[in-house]
């Protein structure tokens, strides 16, 4: 727990006169007063409220974090504008480099005097703020939507809503900042001849957050411990003791806070050097901050390594071309691709979707070593033939990879390069082998199993991952075994060769995905260790955590102190800029972006950046049935918890027979397809289900359910697929537009899912075009938009 008079936090006297005075060398931020539809709360049919939009929002295509600051009992939404000033405190903020630009909105809670921020049921609030307000405003702005960019203040009973919010919606809210909070029923005379202050008084008390917390159970505590909770309160508040009993509660429960008493009363004095304050701490700790999963995007079987100042990553994709990508990070948080260890793969005919495909199979759990200047990569495809050992290295990881040697197959290893220069090989379930000293080969003799599985082990155990540390050996593996989730264990030892020892080293529900497991440790340059580790999350793929990795009795203990992956937490290293491993791409550039990857080996006369510039061309090659077995369909993932990708085609080059479109792709897919039939132009949204053989991975079958067709006129067309990867969802819808600004939906919610039997990744966006009656067509991609 945490306990902090926030001193550091503290403007000075001069520093608050400034604020006072307006700032001359900025235009400064937008405070504008604004109405919204409301379908909830009854007989209203707008609602006010007040916006302060960053300065420059309008020049610019920037997303911002979004604070919510809930106003007090008999206030309104424009009090933090008027006697709050908080259009001058935020441009001072801003200009003094103590804020981060932001989106801030204050609703309007007060109508006749029925003024509360929860639920009663002849005043919905609650329901109009998280299912009208907070979408209206994070769609009709430019509002950063990935977790741990919202977050909830306010004063007096708006203090006593924002704690509210965040105790029934903790997965929300990345700060809770509750100033002068009202939290529980007390004796008002004010309240005395208000008609409506008794049931104002009866709803607080319903919602009494100090009662929430000390009857909660552990999994409500488990997750608001994911938020940063501020209590802000004067020492002549009446509220103090409220919000002191608060603090006990959450003390109690082992939730970390921050309070902060200073000399005041319950008055805008107070108040409006705690707005400072609170724009301060949120801004800090939405920069600082981040949210689990690190990534929620298909990156599994990762392998993390640092060098230098740097991380690197590398993870499963298989059938995808090209393949093994390399991603970089500063600080774990923040990715972006950096290249592939190989374009292709030429060991069978089906890396070209020739006598069957590779789907589910192709270039699995790589592992990825730096030793003496040079980047190391294993990998074992797991296909045959095709299933040899491949070994390469570089000096430059974004550079080109050059192939080392091929060997026999080897399941889920690790490379490991120990400290005599001697080179091994971790597989299986515990096997080892020592590698040639030139890693041309297996030195004879020396493939042993390091120990047997104890009694519990009785199902998965792979996924290796060799450390050293301290002079210890700890090999770390995914554990699935009945009665278990997921989980991670790590085996320990002082020679290389054993004995080893076992323990479980994070073993824990997450987030209702179920368990974590399988992955790595790594640490910092300050020498802290952090874990990164993966999760199956259904339609979007398999994504990886980072958690605290505590060393224990010399054992490195994933989770936090309670051994949970934390919802949100620090970043390891802080100031690093935003970084993603899906991108946009307009098509301008003499290459394609890093994040595209094709469906097995493209045909490379088949497509073109040059042939229309600003366009990228797809040209048929190939007469085929279904996309399936099309070539060059080109793909990146998508991200969670919800992401829209959008694409422009140009039609005008196709012919009859072909078929051209966007698609949620994957052994089932969602597909928006365009056919050209004669001279007409038909789009249909269809559900498509591949059926494979077993050895061949063939298409032998496609299911198609058609769910709705529309007649297109013209030849250019704009395609969205909006997907939702939230807890019991993995929803994708589909729309289509003539100008990209009406969009109609087309078809029914399509349901995603994860099949490891045949493609075993998560649902991509994907652009295809292909023939069924003659090769020679093309479409032009004008662009992918990705949010």
């Amino acid at each position: 727990m945490e306990k902090r008079y926030m001193k550091h936090f503290l403007i000075g006297i001069s520093a608050l006169l400034a604020l006072s005075s307006p700032v001359e060398s900025m235009a400064g931020c937008k405070v504008e007063h604004k109405k919204m539809p409301c379908s909830i709360l009854p007989g209203i049919s707008e609602r006010e409220y007040t916006i302060c939009l960053p300065d420059g929002y309008e020049k610019s295509q920037e997303k911002y974090p979004v604070l919510y600051l809930l106003h007090g009992g008999g206030c309104s939404n424009t009090d933090w504008a008027q006697f709050g000033g908080l259009q001058q405190v935020v441009d001072s903020l801003v200009a003094a480099g103590k804020m981060q630009k932001m989106i801030i909105v204050c609703p309007e809670a007060n109508q006749g005097g029925r003024m509360i921020w929860f639920k009663e049921p002849e005043w919905k609030f609650e329901d109009y703020f998280f299912h009208e307000m907070i979408p209206y405003i994070e769609t009709k702005y430019r509002v950063n939507r990935q977790p741990g960019m919202r977050s909830v203040a306010g004063f007096s009973m708006g203090g006593g809503g924002s704690v509210g919010y965040g105790l029934h919606h903790p997965e929300m809210f990345n700060v809770v900042y509750a100033m002068s909070a009202y939290l529980r029923r007390q004796p008002l005379d004010f309240l005395k001849n208000d008609p409506l202050g008794e049931w104002r008084q009866q709803d607080v008390e319903r919602n009494n957050p100090i009662k929430m917390v000390n009857t909660a159970n552990d999994e409500q505590v488990k997750n608001w411990r994911s938020v940063k909770w501020f209590i802000d309160c004067g020492d002549q508040d009446f509220t103090l003791d409220g919000n002191m009993d608060f603090v006990k509660s959450l003390r109690e429960k082992h939730i970390n806070y921050e309070l902060r008493v200073r000399s005041g009363a319950h008055n805008w004095d107070y108040w409006k050097p705690a707005l400072v304050n609170a724009l301060q701490y949120v801004s800090e700790q939405t920069q600082n901050r981040f949210s689990n999963p690190v990534l929620w995007a298909d990156v599994p079987d990762p392998d993390v390594i640092r060098v230098g100042e740097y991380f690197y990553l590398v993870s499963t994709t298989m059938h995808l071309m090209p393949g093994a990508p390399i991603m970089r990070s500063k600080d774990l948080v923040n990715w972006e691709t950096i290249g592939y260890i190989f374009d292709k793969l030429t060991d069978s005919p089906k890396y070209d979707m020739k006598e069957g495909t590779v789907y589910g199979r192709g270039q699995w759990a790589t592992s990825l070593k730096y030793h003496k200047g040079k980047f190391y990569a294993l990998f074992a495809p797991n296909d045959n033939p095709g299933g040899e050992t491949y070994i390469y290295s570089t000096s430059n990881p974004a550079g080109k990879w050059n192939l080392v040697s091929r060997m026999r197959h080897f399941h889920d290893a690790t490379l490991f390069f120990d400290d005599d220069d001697r080179v091994y090989v971790i597989y299986g379930t515990g096997q080892i082998c020592e590698l040639k000293s030139d890693l041309s080969g297996v030195k004879e003799g020396t493939d042993v199993k390091l120990f047997e599985r104890d009694s519990e082990e009785k199902g998965l155990l792979e996924g290796s991952r060799m450390i050293k540390h301290n002079g210890k050996y700890y090999l770390l593996m995914i554990s699935w075994t009945a009665g278990h989730p997921r989980r991670e264990v790590c085996f320990r030892a002082d020679s290389i060769h054993g004995k080893y020892e076992k323990k479980v080293v994070l073993e824990t529900l997450f987030a209702g995905f179920g368990g974590v497991g399988q992955g790595t440790i790594i640490d910092t340059p300050k020498g802290d260790w952090y874990g990164f580790v993966f999760q199956d999350r259904g339609g979007v793929g398999r994504v990886p955590t980072l958690e605290p990795c505590r060393w224990v009795d010399g054992w490195p203990i994933l989770g936090d102190e309670f051994g949970n992956v934390p919802m949100m937490m620090d970043k390891p290293v802080k100031g690093c800029p935003a970084k993603s491993i899906i991108s946009s791409d307009e098509f301008d550039q003499d290459k394609l972006k890093l994040d595209w990857q094709w469906n097995h080996n493209p045909i490379d006369g088949a497509w073109s950046l040059t042939e229309r510039p600003g366009y990228l061309r797809l040209k048929t090659s190939r007469i085929v049935n279904n996309i399936f077995e099309a070539p060059n369909t080109i793909s990146q993932r998508m991200g969670g918890p919800m992401c829209s990708g959008v694409v422009c085609l140009d039609l005008s080059g196709m012919k009859d027979g072909d078929k051209a479109g966007v698609a949620a792709f994957n052994g089932d897919s969602g597909i928006l397809t365009i056919s050209k039939n004669g001279k007409k132009k038909i789009l249909t949204m269809s559900e498509e289900s591949v059926n494979l053989t077993e050895q061949e991975k063939a298409v032998t079958d496609v299911k198609q359910v058609i769910k709705e067709t529309v007649r297109i006129k013209g030849d250019k067309i704009y395609l969205k697929i909006i997907a939702d990867f939230n807890l019991g969802k993995d929803i994708a819808n589909f729309y289509y537009s003539v100008d990209n600004k009406e969009w109609k939906k087309i078809g029914n919610d399509y349901r995603m899912i994860f099949d490891y039997r045949r493609f075993f990744m998560g649902t991509r966006f994907a652009i295809f075009n292909y023939a069924t009656k003659q090769n020679g067509g093309y479409v032009d991609v004008d662009f992918f938009r990705y949010n």
